[in-house]
């Protein structure tokens, strides 16, 4: 692992945004779905249609060593953008954790992996696999933009 990931580890998240004189963190509306976690890594963003997860499988595929998976749904809580299965795919490809700026849904399964996840909510509804949207290039969730690398 990346010796400033370990470190970054470390700190404490107000620490960093501190540090970052308040700038550059995401919106607080998005939350961890077991609060006791916290995510470091390279940014992989992936800009998906409500809905829409099928580029969500696709970046998940393409893992690259410690990135988390960022993920702009538009903030649309109707359908998940994951589940339980396909956030436990992104553990085993090896992503750090995942930021979803919409909704997962299968909670307990996705705190049973142990596998940090953030989002703006949850529903049992799944998402639909049409693969429109883009894959590491610049997005931008409540009006924090995130480069692919971050």
């Amino acid at each position: 692992m990346a010796e400033w990931i370990q470190k970054f580890k470390d700190i404490p998240v107000t620490a960093v945004s501190d540090g970052l004189k308040g700038y550059n963190h995401l919106w607080p509306g998005i939350k961890p779905v077991k609060p006791t976690q916290k995510v470091v890594g390279y940014a992989k963003t992936v800009q998906i249609p409500p809905g829409d997860n099928k580029l969500v499988l696709q970046a998940i595929r393409d893992a690259r060593p410690n990135e988390v998976l960022i993920v702009d749904a538009g903030g649309y809580i109707d359908r998940a953008t994951a589940g339980d299965f396909i956030m436990g795919l992104a553990q085993m490809m090896g992503f750090t954790g995942a930021i979803i700026n919409g909704a997962v849904r299968d909670i307990q399964g996705i705190r049973d992996l142990d596998f940090p996840v953030f989002c703006t909510g949850a529903t049992p509804a799944a998402g639909f696999k049409h693969g429109n949207g883009t894959i590491n290039e610049p997005t931008s969730c409540n009006g924090v933009v995130i480069h692919p690398g971050d």
